[in-house]
Protein backbone atom coordinates (compact mmCIF):
# COMPACT_ATOMS: atom_id res chain seq x y z
CA UNK A 1 0.00 0.00 0.00
CA UNK A 2 3.26 2.50 0.08
CA UNK A 3 2.57 3.44 3.82
CA UNK A 4 5.36 1.58 5.27
CA UNK A 5 8.17 2.62 7.70
CA UNK A 6 11.33 3.23 5.11
CA UNK A 7 14.48 2.33 7.14
CA UNK A 8 17.56 4.50 7.37
CA UNK A 9 19.90 3.00 5.29
CA UNK A 10 22.08 6.08 3.49
CA UNK A 11 22.76 9.56 4.54
CA UNK A 12 19.78 11.19 2.78
CA UNK A 13 17.48 14.29 2.77
CA UNK A 14 16.30 16.92 1.68
CA UNK A 15 15.61 20.78 2.96
CA UNK A 16 13.19 22.55 1.45
CA UNK A 17 12.99 26.09 1.06
CA UNK A 18 9.25 26.40 1.55
CA UNK A 19 6.22 24.10 1.78
CA UNK A 20 2.79 24.70 1.48
CA UNK A 21 -0.37 23.59 2.90
CA UNK A 22 -3.44 24.20 0.06
CA UNK A 23 -7.02 23.78 0.79
CA UNK A 24 -10.35 25.15 0.17
CA UNK A 25 -13.51 24.79 2.23
CA UNK A 26 -16.31 25.96 -0.74
CA UNK A 27 -18.91 28.25 1.17
CA UNK A 28 -20.56 28.07 -2.82
CA UNK A 29 -20.93 24.64 -2.20
CA UNK A 30 -22.42 24.71 1.34
CA UNK A 31 -24.57 27.50 -0.05
CA UNK A 32 -26.63 24.44 -1.35
CA UNK A 33 -26.95 22.88 1.78
CA UNK A 34 -30.42 22.95 3.59
CA UNK A 35 -31.70 21.39 7.07
CA UNK A 36 -35.23 20.60 6.93
CA UNK A 37 -36.86 19.56 10.14
CA UNK A 38 -38.83 16.45 10.66
CA UNK A 39 -41.53 17.86 8.47
CA UNK A 40 -39.45 18.48 5.09
CA UNK A 41 -39.57 22.64 6.07
CA UNK A 42 -36.62 24.26 6.72
CA UNK A 43 -36.07 28.04 7.07
CA UNK A 44 -33.03 30.57 5.87
CA UNK A 45 -31.81 30.85 9.37
CA UNK A 46 -31.83 26.87 10.22
CA UNK A 47 -29.91 26.42 7.07
CA UNK A 48 -27.88 29.23 7.72
CA UNK A 49 -27.05 27.65 11.77
CA UNK A 50 -26.35 24.34 10.01
CA UNK A 51 -24.04 25.37 7.38
CA UNK A 52 -21.89 27.26 10.05
CA UNK A 53 -21.67 24.40 12.39
CA UNK A 54 -19.42 22.73 9.33
CA UNK A 55 -18.22 26.07 8.39
CA UNK A 56 -16.24 25.48 11.80
CA UNK A 57 -15.85 21.85 12.20
CA UNK A 58 -14.22 22.44 8.85
CA UNK A 59 -11.92 25.47 9.76
CA UNK A 60 -10.78 23.82 13.37
CA UNK A 61 -9.66 20.37 11.69
CA UNK A 62 -7.52 22.32 8.86
CA UNK A 63 -6.19 23.53 12.33
CA UNK A 64 -5.82 20.79 13.97
CA UNK A 65 -4.05 18.99 11.10
CA UNK A 66 -1.51 21.91 11.46
CA UNK A 67 -0.67 20.93 14.57
CA UNK A 68 1.17 17.78 13.70
CA UNK A 69 2.34 17.19 10.67
CA UNK A 70 3.57 13.83 9.58
CA UNK A 71 5.40 13.25 6.21
CA UNK A 72 6.21 9.84 7.46
CA UNK A 73 7.23 8.24 10.45
CA UNK A 74 10.16 9.91 11.81
CA UNK A 75 9.87 12.85 9.24
CA UNK A 76 7.37 15.80 11.12
CA UNK A 77 7.00 19.40 9.77
CA UNK A 78 6.38 22.00 11.63
CA UNK A 79 4.68 25.45 10.87
CA UNK A 80 6.36 28.32 11.05
CA UNK A 81 3.10 30.45 9.80
CA UNK A 82 -0.43 29.79 9.94
CA UNK A 83 -1.60 32.42 7.36
CA UNK A 84 -4.87 31.92 6.26
CA UNK A 85 -7.05 33.86 3.31
CA UNK A 86 -10.84 34.14 2.21
CA UNK A 87 -11.02 33.80 -1.26
CA UNK A 88 -13.61 36.48 -2.66
CA UNK A 89 -14.88 35.77 -6.32
CA UNK A 90 -13.41 38.75 -7.32
CA UNK A 91 -9.83 37.38 -6.65
CA UNK A 92 -9.85 39.85 -3.50
CA UNK A 93 -7.75 37.89 -0.38
CA UNK A 94 -8.71 38.58 2.89
CA UNK A 95 -6.07 37.54 5.78
CA UNK A 96 -8.08 35.77 8.95
CA UNK A 97 -6.79 33.35 11.97
CA UNK A 98 -7.89 29.76 11.79
CA UNK A 99 -9.45 28.77 14.76
CA UNK A 100 -7.78 27.21 17.23
CA UNK A 101 -9.76 25.95 20.14
CA UNK A 102 -13.34 24.48 19.89
CA UNK A 103 -14.85 27.75 21.33
CA UNK A 104 -16.47 29.25 18.09
CA UNK A 105 -17.73 25.44 16.83
CA UNK A 106 -19.34 25.10 20.33
CA UNK A 107 -20.79 28.59 19.52
CA UNK A 108 -22.28 27.57 16.01
CA UNK A 109 -23.41 24.38 17.92
CA UNK A 110 -25.52 26.18 20.19
CA UNK A 111 -26.80 28.24 17.81
CA UNK A 112 -27.75 25.52 15.96
CA UNK A 113 -29.36 23.98 18.54
CA UNK A 114 -31.44 26.92 19.20
CA UNK A 115 -32.69 26.40 15.43
CA UNK A 116 -33.79 22.82 16.45
CA UNK A 117 -30.92 21.15 14.89
CA UNK A 118 -28.74 18.91 16.82
CA UNK A 119 -25.08 16.79 16.10
CA UNK A 120 -23.89 13.62 17.60
CA UNK A 121 -21.81 14.80 20.74
CA UNK A 122 -20.68 11.16 21.55
CA UNK A 123 -17.31 9.82 19.18
CA UNK A 124 -18.00 7.63 16.04
CA UNK A 125 -16.08 4.42 15.89
CA UNK A 126 -15.01 3.35 12.22
CA UNK A 127 -14.27 0.00 11.61
CA UNK A 128 -12.68 -1.78 8.34
CA UNK A 129 -14.60 -3.09 5.78
CA UNK A 130 -13.63 -6.30 4.57
CA UNK A 131 -12.03 -5.09 1.30
CA UNK A 132 -9.32 -3.37 3.79
CA UNK A 133 -9.29 -5.64 6.03
CA UNK A 134 -7.94 -8.40 3.20
CA UNK A 135 -5.19 -6.27 2.59
CA UNK A 136 -3.50 -7.31 5.66
CA UNK A 137 -1.25 -10.38 5.56
CA UNK A 138 -2.52 -13.02 7.21
CA UNK A 139 -1.94 -13.30 10.96
CA UNK A 140 -1.86 -9.97 11.35
CA UNK A 141 -6.12 -9.00 11.67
Amino acid sequence: MGHSDIPDTADKGVFAGRIELNGAISLTRLSRYSFPDEAGTSSPERDQAGREVLIQLALLGVSLVMDKLDLRSGCELYTASRESYVLRSNGEQVAFNLPSSTAKLKEALAVAKEHGLSFNQEPICLTAGSALVGLLPRGEE
